[in-house]
Order: C-alpha cells, then sequence, then structure tokens
C-alpha cells in the first residue's frame, strides 16, 4: 500500500479547488490502475504564509470507489478492507500475476 504526502500551495480558492480536484482524481486512478486498496495521507491547513493544504486523505478501494474521504479538517478515517476482493479481482483482470 501507498502512503503519500501532497503539500499545495494555495494562491487562491480556484487553484486550491483545482489541485484538490486533482488530488482526488489521482487517487481514485492509482487504486483502480493497480487494482488495490489506495490509502493516501495528506496535511491539512495553512502550514505557513506561502503553503496551505488541501487534506482529503482518503481510502479508495480497487474498483475506485471513495470509502472514506478525511476532507479539509485533521481526523483520522478508518475502513475495514477485504483482500479477497482484490484477489478475486485480480484473477478476473489478470495485470499482475499473484500467488
Amino acid at each position: 500500500m501507498s502512503d503519500c504526502l501532497g503539500l499545495l500551495n494555495s494562491q487562491s480558492d480556484l487553484e486550491k479547488e483545482t489541485t484538490k480536484n486533482v488530488w482526488c482524481s489521482l487517487n481514485v486512478a492509482r487504486a483502480a490502475e493497480n487494482l488495490v486498496y489506495f490509502i493516501s495521507a495528506d496535511i491539512c491547513g495553512k502550514v505557513d504564509s506561502f503553503l496551505s493544504a488541501s487534506g482529503n486523505s482518503m481510502i479508495v478501494s480497487p474498483t475506485g470507489n471513495v470509502l472514506q474521504n478525511a476532507g479539509e479538517e485533521e481526523g483520522t478515517i478508518f475502513e475495514e478492507i477485504d483482500l479477497n476482493i482484490v484477489r478475486d479481482f485480480k484473477k478476473s483482470y489478470p495485470v499482475v500475476e499473484i500467488e
């Protein structure tokens, strides 16, 4: 599984929203293209006078469904995952051989 840290330079609300949309889309893409649960963590809020981060730490299923999203506030998210779903899915779509 992966941990990702994304730092955002937020010059405007439009840029922050665009960056958030890209972050969320890439998390979904990584889960779906690798047929894995993808867990990412991002900091949120103002980091310093020039840097703020959008948050949106999330857990995404192998089918690209966002199971949990922490949003833009600090918090903790949990999700029960079933690795049999990953095994079954990879047998149906054999992009990688698993044992």
